[in-house]
C-alpha cells in the first residue's frame, strides 16, 4: 500500500509539474500571440499610413503636373509677345532711325511712341503733314498684328494752353488721341480695335 501511495504521490508530483509546464508554455503564448497581433496591428496601420501618402502623393503630382502645364503655357504665351515684339521693333527701325517713332516695352506693354511736336505744334491738336505720313506708315505695321486692340494714348507738357480754344491739357491730350485714332482708321485700320484716351501732363 505504501508503495502504491509513494507511485500515487510521485504521478500527482509528476502531472502537476506537467502542468505548471504547461501553463508557462501557455503564458508564453499568450504573449507571443499578442506580440504578433501587435506587429499585426501595427502593420496594418502602416500599410494604411503609407496608402494614405501614395495618395497624398499622386495628388500633389497631380497639382505640380498642372502647374507645370500652366507656366508651360505663360511661357509660351511670353515668348509669342517677345517674338511680336521683335518684330515690331524690326518693322519700325526706319521711323525710329529717322527719329519719327520707336517701339519700346513699357510695363508689359507694347507701345510705339511719337516725339509730340512731331505729330502736333505746340497746344495744338492738329495733326502735322509729317506727322500724318508716319502715321501712314505706323498703320500698316499694326494692321499686320492679328488678334491685337491698340489705345491711342494722347499726352501733353504742364504749359498751359489758350483756353479760348480748349479747356486744359486734360481736353487737349484726350484732342489729339481722337485726332490720331481718326488718321488710323482712314488709313484703314478697323475703328473695333481702337480706342483713344488722354494723360494730360501727368504722364508727359
Amino acid at each position: 500500500k505504501k508503495i502504491v501511495n509513494a507511485q500515487q504521490e510521485a504521478a500527482s508530483k509528476e502531472l502537476t509539474a506537467v502542468g505548471r509546464e504547461l501553463m508557462k508554455r501557455l503564458d508564453e503564448v499568450s504573449l507571443i500571440n499578442a506580440e504578433l497581433s501587435e506587429r499585426l496591428r501595427k502593420a496594418g496601420q502602416s500599410v494604411k499610413d503609407l496608402s494614405g501618402e501614395r495618395t497624398e502623393l499622386s495628388k500633389a503630382l497631380a497639382e505640380t503636373r498642372v502647374k507645370l502645364e500652366e507656366m508651360a503655357k505663360k511661357q509660351a504665351a511670353a515668348e509669342a509677345r517677345l517674338a511680336q515684339f521683335k518684330d515690331l521693333v524690326a518693322k519700325t527701325k526706319r521711323l525710329s532711325d529717322e527719329g519719327r517713332a520707336r517701339a519700346l516695352l513699357r510695363r508689359g506693354q507694347m507701345l510705339i511712341e511719337f516725339p509730340t511736336d512731331h505729330l502736333f505744334d505746340a497746344g495744338k491738336s492738329q495733326i502735322t503733314a509729317s506727322g500724318k505720313s508716319t502715321l501712314a506708315d505706323v498703320a500698316r505695321i499694326l494692321k499686320g498684328l492679328q488678334g491685337r486692340k491698340f489705345q491711342v494714348a494722347g499726352h501733353t507738357d504742364s504749359v498751359k494752353i489758350d483756353k479760348a480754344k480748349l479747356a486744359g491739357n486734360w481736353e487737349l491730350s484726350t484732342a489729339r488721341a481722337v485726332e490720331v485714332t481718326k488718321a488710323l482708321v482712314e488709313q484703314g485700320m478697323d475703328p473695333a480695335v481702337l480706342s483713344a484716351g488722354g494723360f494730360a501732363e501727368f504722364n508727359p
